[in-house]
C-alpha cells in the first residue's frame, strides 16, 4: 500500500488551534498555521469527539491543498484498564469516534492515553 504522505523533514505542528485562534474556527486556525509557516495540526478531541463534517471536509481539503501533517487526539476519558466493563466499553467507542473522525479530515494517525 503506498502511502499518500511524504515525511521527509522534521514537521512541526499545534496541538489544536493555535491560540490566536481563540473562539475562531478551522478556517481561521489554518490562516494562522500558514502565517506562522507551521506544517500542520493536531485536532484535539480532549473532552470528546465533536467536528462537524463541514469541517471534517475543510480539514481534509486544506490538507490536501497544503500537505500539511494533521494528527488527532482521542478523549482524556478513556481507560482500557478499568474493572468497570461499561468503562473499556466507553473507552473502545471513544478510540473508534476519533480513528473514524480523524479519517474523514484527512489525519495520518491518532493518539490516546490508554489509562490512567
Amino acid at each position: 500500500m503506498q502511502s499518500i504522505y511524504k515525511f521527509d523533514k522534521l514537521n512541526f505542528t499545534t496541538a489544536g488551534m493555535p491560540l490566536r485562534t481563540g473562539k475562531g474556527s478551522y478556517p481561521q486556525a489554518f490562516d494562522i498555521l500558514k502565517e506562522m509557516n507551521l506544517d500542520g495540526m493536531e485536532l484535539e478531541f480532549v473532552h470528546g469527539v465533536r467536528m462537524n463534517l463541514e469541517y471534517r471536509e475543510f480539514v481534509k481539503k486544506i490538507r490536501e491543498e497544503n500537505n500539511y501533517a494533521i494528527t488527532a487526539h482521542a478523549p482524556f476519558y478513556i481507560n482500557l484498564n478499568s474493572k468497570e466493563e461499561d468503562k473499556i466499553d466507553a473507552s473502545v467507542t471513544r478510540i473508534i469516534e476519533t480513528a473514524k473522525t480523524a479519517y474523514e479530515a484527512g489525519a495520518f494517525s491518532i493518539t490516546f492515553h490508554a489509562a490512567f
